[in-house]
């Protein structure tokens, strides 16, 4: 009896623990976020000039996203109000928060004890990529919860490939997924990935009126200066072949 007792003490004071830092974490993401965000600006300067037909890879250098994220980004991030974008940023973090949470646990904790399970996902929410993508408006959370979706829905072939493609929007996370599906046998959702970052590219190319392979070897470029600079990881082997291109 008094070692239940202590057992549910420990449980109650760590899930208290993490409630309390949890809280304290979302509160300075948001309000952080709400404050600064100064990646989501260096989104909306590209969505802005991708709705205006200019071509973000050139006057933005660190525009290090594929051009298959500009469509995606000119839905998202909204350049009318930074109230509304700022607000609409951290809502879709929050969501995705939610959706990682509730997705892993679906997948592989569904066995797991209630008090496991929560604190699991208080941990997920009191994590620096969670507070840290949501005050510096950063875009990561979301590609995980594609992510997450992709693996939670694994039987659905179309869902999961939709999933996965939306989640290509951010290759150095995606890719050893890709690796993980090909294992699998995953063929059908690997297409439709496929063809959802196909038309995605195709929307770019038509909105700027310059070819996918063009883009592609803009986006390679600037994503090769950035990776010399050491602010970036390089976004895959491809890159580091890819030769050398005079765009001018």
């Amino acid at each position: 009896m008094r070692t239940s007792r202590l057992g549910l003490a420990l449980k109650a004071i760590l899930l208290t623990t993490l409630a309390i830092v949890a809280v304290g974490s979302l509160a300075y993401g948001v309000i952080t976020g709400w404050r600064d965000s100064a990646d989501l600006e260096r989104r909306a300067e590209e969505a802005s000039m991708f709705k205006a037909a200019k071509d973000p890879y050139q006057d933005q250098e660190d525009m290090t996203y594929p051009p298959s994220a500009l469509p995606f980004f000119a839905i998202a991030v909204p350049t009318s109000s930074k109230e509304l974008r700022r607000g609409l940023w951290i809502g879709l973090n929050l969501t995705a928060l939610i959706a990682i949470s509730v997705g892993i646990l679906m997948r592989w904790g569904s066995q797991w004890p209630d008090w496991i399970r929560a604190s699991f996902a208080l941990a997920i929410v009191s994590s620096k990529p969670s507070r840290g993508g949501m005050a510096l408006g950063q875009f990561h959370l979301l590609p995980l919860a594609f992510l997450v979706g992709a693996e939670a829905f694994s039987t659905r072939c179309v869902l999961s490939g939709l999933f996965v493609g939306l989640a290509l929007i951010k290759p150095t996370m995606v890719a050893p997924y890709l690796i993980f599906m090909a294992i699998r046998r995953r063929w059908g959702a690997l297409v439709v990935a496929g063809l959802v970052q196909i038309s995605l590219f195709a929307v770019s190319a038509w909105q700027l009126q310059l070819s996918p392979l063009f883009l592609t070897q803009e986006w390679f470029r600037n994503a090769r200066a950035q990776s010399a600079q050491g602010t970036i990881d390089v976004p895959s082997l491809m890159l580091r072949i890819w030769p050398p291109t005079d765009l001018s």
